[in-house]
């Protein structure tokens, strides 16, 4: 089993590192603080993965999750969605979903935040956006392999954390960060 760090519970503790989002073509409604020890077993696994396998977008150099996509909305607007720190915690393997030929298979690692699926059905629902058909899928993204390709099976620790902040991106990557308000 690979350890990535001992479960964070207490913010004080939360050492984060602020990461931007790659640039979208559209605007973009994401969560960029992630515990730097998880940022760090991501980029280390990316890496370790040989050239043969990494698919035309290679290794993930911003880590992020996205909550929506193509959002069309003002923080303001989004503010009133956030009322508590959002959980998140993940799973304790990599994780895959073939993208297509060009964007290959996506290795990632799944998370699972009841507080995050309900942000996003709830945004999903109140806004415009252009999120993908389907369910909602939260993660971070390792790299892009080659269709059909894996790396090796193993289980990693699982890493739990709260945020109590977001950000939403332009189409030209311009930022504005939401604490969530407190009630």
């Amino acid at each position: 089993m690979r350890n990535l760090s001992a479960t964070v519970n207490s913010k004080p503790f939360l050492k984060s590192l602020s990461v931007y989002a790659a640039k979208f073509d559209k605007g973009c409604l994401l969560i960029d603080d992630i515990p730097k020890e998880l940022v760090t077993f991501i980029k280390e696994t990316g890496k370790g993965i040989g050239k043969g396998l990494l698919g035309e977008f290679g290794v993930e150099k911003e880590i992020h999750i996205t909550i929506l996509y193509g959002l069309e909305a003002s923080a303001n607007e989004i503010k009133e969605f956030f009322t508590k720190p959002i959980k998140l915690k993940t799973r304790d393997r990599i994780e895959y979903f073939d993208n297509g030929e060009k964007e290959g298979t996506v290795a990632l690692i799944r998370l699972d935040s009841d507080d995050l699926d309900d942000l996003h059905k709830k945004l999903k629902s109140e806004f415009k956006n252009d999120h993908r058909k389907g369910p909602y899928k939260p993660h971070l993204t390792i790299a892009y392999l080659k269709p059909g390709c894996r790396l090796p099976d193993e289980k990693i620790e699982t890493f739990s954390w709260e945020v109590d902040k977001i950000v939403l991106s332009d189409a030209k990557n311009k930022r504005k960060n939401i604490s969530i308000s407190s009630g």
